[in-house]
């Protein structure tokens, strides 16, 4: 008896499935055969896509990650997403040292025991598809000749 092999969805994978399901066009067994799944797995799918919806919603993921993951540190985590995110808008740079002092800043503030290390930073790069490129100063100082020109 041949071993079945496992088969595992990214989250786009998921929510593509839910998606097909919702329109009502094919049967269930015909999502399950071309996703190559069990209907086993459609339905529990489809059992659990109030989850999936509200787990995206709370995690902003990359859809081609398999698993959700989640921080025990939410709010830092929370907050250090956002805080990347204002940082980039300014096109300025980041290295793994800044995120880790900034975490820090950000635990001492939530009054949490937490410790910054090289592990965490790496998974909390992987988690929210963190990757740090090297931005010429010349391209900060003409993003930032281009917004004071708006503004005026």
């Amino acid at each position: 008896m041949e071993k079945r092999s496992l088969k595992f969805l990214t989250i786009g994978d998921k929510i593509k499935i839910i998606e097909e399901a919702k329109k009502g066009v094919k049967r269930k067994k015909d999502i399950a055969s071309e996703f190559g799944i069990p209907a086993s797995t459609l339905s529990t799918i489809l059992k659990d896509k109030d989850k999936i919806f509200r787990a995206v919603e709370e995690v902003p993921c990359l859809p081609r990650r398999k698993r959700f993951n989640a921080s025990s540190f939410s709010e830092i985590e929370y907050g250090m997403t956002e805080w990347i995110k204002r940082v980039r808008d300014y096109n300025l740079p980041i290295s793994g040292p800044l995120i880790q002092d900034k975490a820090a800043e950000f635990a001492k503030n939530l009054g949490l025991t937490f410790q910054a290390s090289s592990g965490w930073l790496e998974n909390f790069k992987s988690r929210n598809g963190i990757v740090e490129k090297i931005i010429s100063v010349s391209a900060v100082l003409r993003h930032t000749c281009n917004r004071a020109q708006h503004k005026q």
